[in-house]
C-alpha cells in the first residue's frame, strides 16, 4: 500500500505533465479510486505530490506508477492473450478430458 501512496500522484504529475503515456495513466487513475480508510491518506498523498513536483520523480517511482496505472488490465504473457475460453483449452485432469468428450470435444 505504500508504494500506492507515491505512485498515485507520480502518475498524476505525469498526466499533468503531458507524458507518453497519460491517456493510458488517466484511464488507470479514473479505474482505481482512492478509498479513504486511511484518515491520513490525502494529506500523505498531497505531500507526495508536491515534492515529486519540485524534486522531480525517480526512476523507480515512475516505473511503479507506469505498471500500476498505465498498464492496468493489459495480459503480461502471449498465453493469456491465445484463448478467452479458458475452458476450452484448460487441461484440468480427468474430470475435464471426460466432459469435453461426453460433449464431443477432444
Amino acid at each position: 500500500m505504500k508504494d500506492r501512496y507515491e505512485a498515485r500522484p507520480a502518475a498524476e504529475l505525469m498526466v499533468e505533465r503531458g507524458d507518453a503515456e497519460a491517456s493510458q495513466l488517466s484511464a488507470g487513475l479514473a479505474a482505481t479510486p482512492i478509498l479513504g480508510r486511511d484518515p491520513h491518506g490525502d494529506r500523505l498523498r498531497a505531500a507526495f505530490k508536491q515534492a515529486l513536483a519540485s524534486e522531480g520523480i525517480p526512476a523507480e517511482v515512475e516505473e511503479m506508477a507506469r505498471r500500476f496505472y498505465a498498464h492496468r488490465g493489459q495480459r503480461s504473457s502471449p498465453k493469456q492473450s491465445q484463448s478467452d475460453d479458458w475452458i476450452a483449452t484448460s487441461d484440468m485432469g480427468g474430470l475435464m478430458s471426460a466432459v469435453r468428450r461426453l460433449f464431443g470435444g477432444r
